[in-house]
């Protein structure tokens, strides 16, 4: 009977430490993707930035020009840098990959906390990956205000005291 006893032992004892290899590996697994989520999003902010300052020095530009056909040419170039942006394809990905690698705590929070809008939950989610106030408004350009009112807003209607850390109480929430 002992026998039976200590082989039941050592089950349970390789069931904990399968468990805990599982749980590290898919600790492991949602960090990487987490981080490639962060470097997705940082590459959009970047092609924006790019973007903007093309956009803005050929502005610029185009009131020196003198020559109408060049004119006309700089003008279609505007035009295309405006309407192509960041793709719109790119953002759709981007906001799929948020979605799916957030779901459960974007679900969770909207149980525990059904007064936050979408957009609200949206920062919070990128808040609880580890992007700052600042890379949130490049990301759906607006304005760094716009996210600290959003950040207050998510406090007052999850009942954050300001003495805590709003980043700490997201992540602990999952």
């Amino acid at each position: 009977m002992p026998k039976r006893n200590n082989q039941s032992m050592g089950t349970v004892q390789k069931s904990k430490v399968g468990r805990g290899t599982r749980k590290r590996e898919s600790d492991s697994t949602f960090s990487s993707i987490q981080s490639e989520l962060m470097s997705k999003t940082l590459e959009l902010i970047q092609l924006k930035d790019i973007m903007g300052n093309a956009h803005k020095v050929l502005s610029s530009l185009k009131k020196e020009i003198e020559r109408a056909d060049h004119k006309l040419i700089l003008k279609e170039i505007l035009r295309s840098l405006h309407i192509d942006g960041p793709k719109k394809r790119d953002w759709e990905l981007f906001h799929s990959q948020l979605r799916m690698y957030n779901e459960p705590f974007m679900e969770a929070l909207c149980k525990r906390f059904p007064t936050l809008s979408h957009q609200e939950i949206r920062i919070a989610s990128l808040l609880k990956s580890g992007m700052t106030t600042k890379e949130i408004a490049e990301l759906f350009a607006i304005q760094v205000r716009t996210v600290e009112n959003h950040r207050f807003s998510i406090r007052k209607k999850m009942n954050i005291d300001t003495d805590r850390d709003l980043v700490s109480e997201l992540q602990n929430l999952a």
